[in-house]
């Protein structure tokens, strides 16, 4: 199954099955993330689905658009409407040095080549701007019950260690900050338990800049474009 076909086939249930606890704490903990670099800034996401982050961000930014592989996706997104189009994270069709904060959460794990990916982020995203991705942990717990559920069978996935994150980067990118999440919950339905979850999500977030961020789930990198870079 190509992504693409993955998520027109998950767009339509994906609002509802991200209602939950845990995905209210990954997104409202990845929006915090980004939203640090945004205030009244021109925005583009990468794989913004049905752009529920946009919706985060839309009060604190100048602009905010967005682009996704999925029709499906790229079609509920405008009936919420947000500014999106349906474009590829390898090919973007914007022109150099058009956006002040260039972020992907959750896409870039099943892009084949990454790191042409992160090289169109770079070449789209202003001087001194922002470039905000994350990626799947090869060391984390997710990795295995990906594999165990068979939750991406069939759908190319990656998994990256900060190492190897750090060797794709283009040379114009610098790592300024870097964030853990999901760094201490073994399964997701722990986050379902009102008292439970008010617990590890306080512990979640006092984790997820020390380095135990390097066993967190989803690893956020935070970078900026130097001054000069093409």
């Amino acid at each position: 199954m190509t992504v693409e076909a993955f998520y027109d086939k998950g767009s339509k249930d994906y609002d509802r099955l991200r209602r939950g606890r845990y995905f209210v704490f990954l997104n409202r903990t990845e929006a915090e993330i980004v939203k640090k670099y945004c205030h009244g800034k021109d925005v583009l996401e990468v794989g913004c689905g049905t752009g529920l982050i946009m919706q985060e961000l839309q009060g604190s930014v100048s602009n905010i658009v967005g682009i996704d592989l999925s029709t499906e996706m790229v079609r509920r997104s405008l009936e919420k409407g947000l500014q999106v189009s349906k474009a590829d994270a390898t090919a973007l069709p914007f022109e150099d040095n058009a956006f002040d904060v260039v972020y992907s959460l959750k896409a870039l794990p099943h892009v084949r080549d990454i790191a042409k990916a992160l090289r169109e982020a770079c070449r789209v995203v202003k001087e001194e701007g922002w470039v905000i991705f994350e990626v799947y942990n090869a060391y984390s717990v997710k990795r295995l019950t990906d594999l165990l559920s068979g939750r991406y069978r069939g759908v190319p996935t990656s998994y990256y260690t900060f190492s190897k994150i750090k060797s794709i980067l283009p040379e114009d990118l610098s790592v300024e900050e870097t964030r853990g999440i999901r760094i201490i919950t073994p399964v997701a339905s722990l986050l379902s338990v009102p008292v439970i979850s008010r617990f590890i999500i306080t512990i979640e977030h006092s984790l997820s800049k020390t380095f135990l961020k390097f066993l967190g789930s989803y690893f956020v990198v935070v970078c900026k474009k130097r001054h000069g870079g093409g």
